[in-house]
């Protein structure tokens, strides 16, 4: 959200029928009741977009709370995780898009950050959500084989992981040979693959830095942004 002039706010939203669109939000500083909490980003909404040929900017007529997400409010582990998650959408996604799958992978993680009973801990959740949406995104990362000559990577052994090549590269293309590499052990790579597939228990806690920070240089180099 960016202030524009004096009352205006400009949004971006990523939304289930046409994927991440810009707006403005006229009088959203002024008056607070307008859109009343329908700006805030954990929450998902129903708005009206007044879309005119040849207009840079949609323009936001109405905004309404469809499913509120207020738990997470009181816990700066599970807001963070959200802005992290959404910063990673807004990153990847190409405007008027329509993306099902990143919808359905963000509304999940976000239903979760708001379940305080969710034995999880919210930046586990982040990690395996990240590496699913580098897949929907068409950046996933082969955990098993070289990125670039294909060949199958011992699964006893550990191996280089660059994000920016697609996954694993095996020494004889160079894998060792920039800070982009990072080494991973086997039981790792396992653990990345299995929450890459879906299943978010299989990350340890050691596992979400690693998981993380390929997410972003996947995304810095495919999409062209820093997040």
């Amino acid at each position: 959200m960016v202030h524009y002039g004096e009352a205006d706010v400009v949004v971006t939203f990523f939304t289930e029928a046409i994927g991440k669109v810009t707006a403005l939000a006229r009088g959203a500083r002024k008056s607070k009741r307008r859109f009343a909490g329908a700006l805030e980003s954990m929450h998902t909404i129903r708005v009206t977009l007044d879309e005119r040929p040849g207009a840079e900017l949609a323009s936001l007529q109405e905004g309404v709370v469809h499913k509120p997400r207020a738990r997470m409010l009181g816990d700066l582990d599970r807001l963070n995780a959200a802005g992290q998650a959404l910063r990673w959408v807004r990153a990847g996604s190409p405007l008027r898009t329509r993306e099902p799958a990143v919808w359905a992978e963000l509304e999940s993680l976000l239903d979760r950050l708001d379940d305080l009973e969710d034995p999880l801990p919210a930046g586990t959740h982040l990690a395996a959500t990240g590496l699913r949406l580098l897949k929907h995104f068409g950046y996933g990362l082969e955990l098993d084989g070289c990125a670039r000559c294909g060949k199958v990577c011992d699964p006893k052994r550990p191996a280089y992981v660059d994000a920016t090549a697609g996954g694993l590269v095996c020494q004889a293309c160079g894998g060792g040979r920039s800070p982009l590499h990072h080494l991973v052990d086997p039981a790792t790579r396992a653990r990345l693959a299995a929450a890459a597939a879906g299943k978010d228990a299989a990350l340890h806690a050691e596992d979400t830095e690693i998981a993380q920070k390929l997410v972003d240089e996947a995304l810095a180099s495919h999409a062209g942004v820093v997040v």
